[in-house]
């Protein structure tokens, strides 16, 4: 079985796993409280109106739209699912809907061939994934990692997925360590969400696992709304240590009683690997987590077009440490290139 699995791995087929499917636990424990389900409802609500706004959906069509997403569920999904090699027949025919999250090139600033691309490749992986999840077939599906330089549109591409989930009527949660961030797109603050010590994040994973299942076990209406939460999005996964990744596998574990990898739930993150370090402990692109957990989507190119000398710039900044020379070559392509205006 050790043998199938690393062939699995490195050959990229789908690795089975014992264990039920996440869509089907999910569908098993749906009685709570009323609280429970209001706050629930709510989540819904922020997510789609954040989302629609980040996407810009048309005003016209937004407010159907909204409302459709909120009650859109498993059984009865906004999005029909669209047939995958794991489908076992094809999809029944079903009306499509007046609006579908789409990767759509930006013209208007200048997006290349090369960039728009990427973006759409990444994005169909991510639908992959997501279809996969949907179809029940396997318990665990590996989740996705964006990696790209500063406006590449990781971000975008990561919100048009989120957006396609909650039309498959997954519920989703959307994360980031930094709460301006995570709260323009409807989420919470990753320690929040998981009630991580922010003091621990570089201690054994055991330790924050064991901390944040004892704080979550006293708030049930976070407790069960993490129950019924099939994926996560992760704006800058990089800032996360690798020990903190692997406390929220251990959490997720615990909380949905399922022991593959999160428990079953789908990740899908962003990052850039020489932007931003994370803060303690070891760096998550160096983790095991990264090998076995994720597929990896890189871009590439930029959205907005530059000259070749600003290219030259920005590719010399993305290091993660910078020669004497570099900084001397950036100084002198400033110079040369820039008109400074004074006030």
């Amino acid at each position: 079985m050790a043998k199938a699995t690393i062939f699995d791995l490195f050959l990229g087929r789908p690795i089975q796993l014992p264990g039920v499917p996440l869509v089907d636990m999910a569908s098993l424990q749906w009685e709570f409280e009323e609280s429970v389900k209001e706050a629930w409802k709510e989540r819904r609500k922020r997510l789609s109106v954040a989302l629609a706004g980040v996407l810009d959906v048309p005003a016209a069509q937004r407010p159907q739209l909204l409302t459709t997403l909120q009650e859109s569920t498993l059984r009865q999904p906004y999005l029909p699912l669209r047939p995958t090699p794991l489908s076992a027949g094809p999809t029944p025919s079903a009306q499509q809907p007046r609006w579908q999250p789409n990767i759509q090139r930006a013209v208007s600033m200048g997006q290349t061939t090369a960039s728009f691309d990427e973006q759409t490749e990444a994005y169909h992986v991510g639908q992959e994934i997501l279809d996969a999840a949907k179809s029940g077939l396997l318990s665990w599906v590996p989740g996705l990692v964006l990696v790209g330089r500063a406006g590449s549109g990781k971000t975008h591409v990561m919100c048009e997925l989120a957006m396609y989930a909650i039309g498959l009527g997954f519920d989703i949660e959307i994360t980031a360590l930094s709460s301006k961030r995570a709260q323009q797109f409807g989420g919470l603050h990753a320690h929040k969400l998981f009630d991580l010590p922010a003091h621990q994040s570089n201690f054994p994973p055991q330790v924050q696992a064991k901390t944040a299942i004892a704080s979550l076990s006293r708030s049930p209406i976070r407790w069960n709304l993490l129950k019924v939460t099939h994926c996560f999005f992760i704006e800058e996964v990089g800032l996360l240590s690798a020990q903190t990744i692997a406390a929220i596998d251990c959490i997720l574990r615990y909380v949905l009683n399922n022991q593959v990898p999160f428990g079953g739930a789908i990740f899908v993150g962003t990052g850039a690997v020489c932007q931003l370090s994370q803060l303690g402990g070891d760096t998550f692109w160096s983790s095991t987590y990264l090998i076995t957990c994720f597929r990896v989507a890189v871009l590439k190119h930029g959205i907005r077009f530059l000259d070749q000398w600003q290219e030259e710039v920005v590719d010399i900044l993305e290091r993660p440490r910078n020669t004497p020379q570099e900084i001397a070559r950036v100084v002198q392509l400033v110079a040369q290139e820039c008109n400074y205006v004074q006030r």
